[in-house]
C-alpha cells in the first residue's frame, strides 16, 4: 500500500476512523481521500490504513519499519541496534507494544552513540563479580593491588559493588593481544555481541576468560573481540588436528574409523581410555587429524546444549542446508550433541 508522506497503520479492536484521526492529529476526512477503499464502517482489527501527512512528525528520522509476519517488538530493536524501551517510545501510536501487526510501520529512533569510556592505558575495564575485592581481582589478572589502586584512585578496593566498573592496567596485551575491545552496553549480551562483531559465540566466550558467566556481563566492561583465528590452535591441539565426533546409534570405533576413513588404531590412540566396541549413544569422541581434509578453512563450531543445526545457521548467517552439506559425516541433521564439532561453510 502506497502512503506518501504518511505513515501505515494498523487498525485496533474499538478504533473506528475517528478515533483514529484525533490519535494521530488528522481529519476523519483526510483518512477517507487517503484510503478510498476502504469502508469506515467495517474496519477489522489489524487491518492497515495510510494515515497521511504524519510521518515527519512521528519519525523525525523518517527511518521507517515495515512489520513482518514473525516480528516482535524486541526481535525489531535487535535487529535494528536501539533498546526496547526507546523504540516503544519511538512509537506512541502503539497502544500495546506486545502487539503489533504485519504491514504497519514503526518508527526506528537514532542509535544512541555511547559515550567515550574513560582512559585506562594499556589496560581493560572489568565489571566486579559477586563476592569480589580489589585483592581477588588484582591476583585474577596478575597485577599487584597497588597497582590496581593506582588505576582506581576513587575507588574503595575493599568495598566493591556487583557491577562495579574497575580499570586494570597494563593487563591489554596479554587479556586481548589484538587488541580489538568492546565497551558493553546496557542492553548487550553475549550473544548480540557475537552477531554485531560477526564472530561465533563460543569464539567470544573463549576469548573472554576473565567473565566467569557469559550470561551475565554489565555495562561499561570491556571484552577481547577475538581475530579469525584466535584461539583455533588452544581448543584443538589436545586433539590432534581434529575434530570431536558424537557416537550414532550402534556405531562402534570400527565404523567410526571406517566413516573417517582413519584406522582404528590411530582412534584408539587419540581416545585413551574409551572401549570403542561399547560406545554410549552420543559419546564425544576425538577423530584425529581430519579437520583439514573435512573443513579446508578450519571454521569449526563446538556445539553447545539446545543448539540445533537452523540455531547454528542463524549465528553464523549460513544457510541450513549449506550448513547440513558441509557436515555430510553427520547422518540425521536434525540430531546434533552437545561437544560434537561442526564445520561452518564459507559465506
Amino acid at each position: 500500500m502506497k502512503c506518501p508522506g504518511g505513515l501505515l497503520y494498523a487498525v485496533r479492536r474499538g478504533e473506528t476512523f475517528s478515533s483514529i484521526a484525533r490519535k494521530t492529529g488528522v481529519t476523519v476526512s483526510e483518512l477517507k481521500e487517503a484510503n478510498p477503499d476502504v469502508d469506515p464502517d467495517r474496519l477489522d482489527v489489524g487491518q492497515i490504513i495510510c494515515v497521511p501527512g504524519i510521518a515527519k512528525e512521528f519519525c523525525p528520522t523518517s527511518n521507517l519499519y515495515t512489520v513482518r509476519r514473525t516480528d516482535s517488538m524486541f526481535t525489531i530493536a535487535r535487529s535494528e541496534s536501539v533498546s526496547l524501551s526507546r523504540l516503544i517510545r519511538a512509537n506512541p501510536q502503539v497502544p500495546d507494544p506486545d502487539v503489533i501487526y504485519p504491514g504497519e510501520q514503526l518508527c526506528i529512533p537514532k542509535p544512541v552513540k555511547p559515550p567515550e569510556p574513560p582512559k585506562c592505558p594499556d589496560g581493560i575495564f572489568y565489571a566486579a563479580r559477586r563476592r569480589e575485592t580489589g585483592r581477588s581481582i588484582a591476583d585474577k589478572f596478575g597485577i599487584s593491588l597497588e597497582d590496581l589502586r593506582r588505576a582506581n584512585p576513587d575507588v574503595d578496593l575493599s568495598r566493591l559493588d556487583v557491577g562495579q566498573v574497575l580499570c586494570i592496567p597494563g593487563v591489554l596485551d596479554k587479556i586481548c593481544p589484538g587488541r580489538r575491545l568492546y565497551t558493553v552496553r546496557r542492553t548487550d549480551s553475549m550473544f548480540t555481541i557475537a552477531r554485531r562483531e560477526s564472530v561465533s559465540l563460543s569464539r567470544l566466550i573463549r576469548a573472554n576468560p576473565q567473565v566467569p558467566d557469559p550470561d551475565v556481563i554489565y555495562p561499561g566492561e570491556q571484552l577481547c573481540i577475538p581475530r579469525d583465528h584466535d584461539n583455533y590452535d588452544d581448543d584443538y591441539k589436545d586433539c590432534e588436528d581434529g575434530l570431536y565426533y558424537a557416537a550414532r546409534r550402534r556405531e562402534t570405533g570400527r565404523s567410526i574409523a571406517r566413516k573417517f576413513e582413519i584406522s582404528e588404531s590411530k582412534l584408539e590412540r587419540a581416545n585413551p581410555g574409551v572401549d570403542l566396541r561399547r560406545l554410549q549413544f552420543g559419546q564425544i569422541l576425538c577423530i584425529p587429524h581430519v579437520a583439514k581434509k573435512l573443513c579446508p578453512h578450519r571454521r569449526l563450531h563446538r556445539v553447545r546444549r539446545g543448539e540445533t543445526m537452523f540455531t547454528i545457521a542463524k549465528e553464523y548467517s549460513v544457510s541450513v542446508d549449506d550448513l547440513v552439506a558441509a557436515n555430510n559425516w553427520i547422518p540425521d541433521p536434525a540430531l546434533i550433541f552437545p561437544g560434537e564439532d561442526l564445520c561452518i561453510p564459507k559465506k
